[in-house]
């Protein structure tokens, strides 16, 4: 038998390379035998999401890294502005 997803030769109900069903019956009502999905890793919308989620990250990581570079380190040190602020 030859699997229709990645063209491997094999003998059985599932393909060793893909993991593909071969089509034959598994007692499952109303299952839809005709169509062989791909997996989610192959369809270009799983990498469309993952290049946007990856550009979402390096920019909130380049906006952080610029707003941590313009701080101005608190006179007095953190103690005294605390003690400030708490005495008001």
């Amino acid at each position: 038998m030859r699997c229709p997803r990645c063209k491997t030769e094999y003998q059985g109900n599932f393909c060793p390379k893909c993991g593909a069903f071969n089509g034959g019956t598994t007692g499952l009502p109303g299952e839809d035998r005709g169509k062989v999905r791909p997996v989610f890793y192959r369809q270009w919308q799983f990498w469309l999401v993952c290049a946007l989620l990856i550009g979402v990250i390096l920019a909130g990581a380049w906006l952080l890294a610029s707003v941590l570079a313009n701080m101005q380190p608190a006179p007095g040190g953190l103690i005294e502005v605390m003690a400030r602020h708490m005495a008001i």
